[in-house]
């Protein structure tokens, strides 16, 4: 089975609201989910036990909140 790296397409932001970014590196085992609010910030990185949904959408709903991003 080869292994193949898919590309993700640039978006550019032109709003001056705060973001959430996230990014996924999906592997057999574990997943590792990065979580930004703007460009050059270092990503707060979150590692889970792969097709773990319930971890995915609890690290997703934490993210706002730790990055001060949405409805308060």
């Amino acid at each position: 089975m080869s292994k193949q790296t898919a590309t993700a397409k640039t978006t550019q932001i032109t709003t001056l609201t705060p973001v959430l970014m996230l990014a996924l590196e999906l592997g057999e085992e574990k997943w590792k989910i990065g979580f930004s609010s703007a460009y050059g910030q270092i990503p707060l990185v979150r590692n889970m036990t792969s097709r773990h949904t319930k971890s995915l959408l609890s690290n997703i709903a934490w993210a706002p909140r730790r990055l001060g991003v949405g409805h308060r």
